[in-house]
């Protein structure tokens, strides 16, 4: 009977990292601070995926550890994700970061300038919020029509105006205005008048003695009047 005695070894320490808060952070475009809570089996590190995004402090020694996790502004017009990696020894776990962009309303391009004849004008209008759009001055709409189609995955729709003809002389111009809280943008339409007309036919006329009526043809589309000294009278008519 042989009895032999071996010295009982200690299993290897594991590694390990146990989350006491969430490991999805969320955060509007101002950002902020947030703090993580997790418990470590020994000397842990970190990393982080954008320089948006840090940790206070970056690292620690083993047991519960409460580092402030930062997001600084996000000033684009796009939502961002990212992420920070704790570690310890083998163990790594990673901590997930979303971020609104910031909210705003803008027009490409902000300005058209039309002729007479008038036509149609594709514009795009972009925004992650809520907008109104309405014509200035109201009026306008004898004139204007828009029509702003569905917004796609990114915030942008497209607008197509129509402008009619101007038959008047006179030029004109309008705004269409897109409003949300605190927030606008704004599309300025110029158009142009018809040319200027002015045409008389009969510049000389010899009238007898005993006096005599005859037509003098204006062609014009501009406001005008007529003077005549005492012994003429003058009677407009339009065609």
């Amino acid at each position: 009977l042989a009895i032999t005695c071996e010295e009982e070894k200690n299993p290897e320490p594991i590694d390990s990292i146990e989350f006491k808060s969430t490991k999805a952070f969320s955060f509007d475009n101002k950002g902020g601070d947030k703090t993580i809570s997790f418990t470590a089996s020994g000397e842990w590190t970190s990393s982080t995926s954008a320089g948006w995004i840090t940790l206070s402090p970056a690292s620690g020694k083993d047991g519960a550890a409460m580092p402030v996790l930062s997001v600084s502004e996000n000033t684009g017009s796009s939502a961002r994700k990212g992420y920070a990696i704790i570690q310890c020894g083998t163990a790594k776990d990673t901590v997930s970061v979303s971020q609104s962009a910031k909210d705003f309303v803008s027009v490409e391009p902000g300005f058209f300038s039309v002729g007479n004849a008038g036509g149609v004008y594709p514009s795009k209008v972009s925004a992650n919020v809520d907008i109104k759009m309405q014509l200035n001055p109201s009026s306008a709409s004898e004139w204007i029509r828009a029509d702003l189609g569905q917004a796609d995955s990114r915030g942008d729709r497209t607008l197509m105006i129509t402008v009619a003809k101007n038959d008047d002389v006179h030029s004109r111009e309008a705004k269409i205005e897109f409003v949300s809280s605190g927030l606008s943008a704004e599309i300025g339409i110029s158009q142009n008048g018809q040319d200027p007309v002015f045409s008389v036919t009969a510049k000389n006329v010899q009238s007898p003695a005993a006096g005599t009526s005859f037509s003098v043809p204006v062609t014009t589309n501009l406001e005008v009047t007529a003077s005549t000294p005492s012994w003429i009278t003058s009677t407009r008519t339009a065609e």
